[in-house]
């Protein structure tokens, strides 16, 4: 008598589309953990990274590319926003804005509203000619 071949238990083996790849590298770059990932796609964390090991090693860097290629096309084209973004992002320009406002030891500044202004330095202890020069 012939033995009847066994039938398998469980699901079957996970087979990814290219649209999963896709979906996976979308997910990995706006941030989403791998359990959230597997979630979306109804596998586990373990099968999300067997099967997708180079979607989530190159998603993030990848959207990275493109929105900063957006932002380098932007700037090119005049966008002065890109433009500001860029050079305070990627070239280390900086805004500095610096106030120190106080009065006769470190107290409220005293002032005269009659017309001129008064406002006293107090000495930082630094030396110099309280202009910020130093000697």
């Amino acid at each position: 008598m012939a033995a009847t071949p066994k039938r398998k238990v469980g699901r079957p083996p996970y087979a990814p589309t290219k649209r999963d790849r896709g979906l996976v590298e979308v997910l990995v770059a706006c941030g989403l953990t791998h359990a959230q990932i597997g979630g979306v796609l109804k596998i586990s964390e373990d099968t999300l990274a067997k099967y997708f090991p180079e979607e989530i090693a190159s998603g993030h860097a990848k959207v990275l590319a493109k929105v900063a290629g957006g932002l380098a096309r932007a700037a090119m084209k005049g966008d002065r926003t890109a433009q500001i973004f860029w050079l305070k992002t990627r070239a280390g320009w900086r805004e500095v804005s610096r106030v120190e406002n106080t009065g006769a030891d470190g107290g409220p500044m005293e002032m005269n509203i009659g017309g001129q202004v008064t406002i006293y330095i107090p000495d930082n202890g630094r030396g110099g000619d309280g202009m910020g020069g130093g000697g």
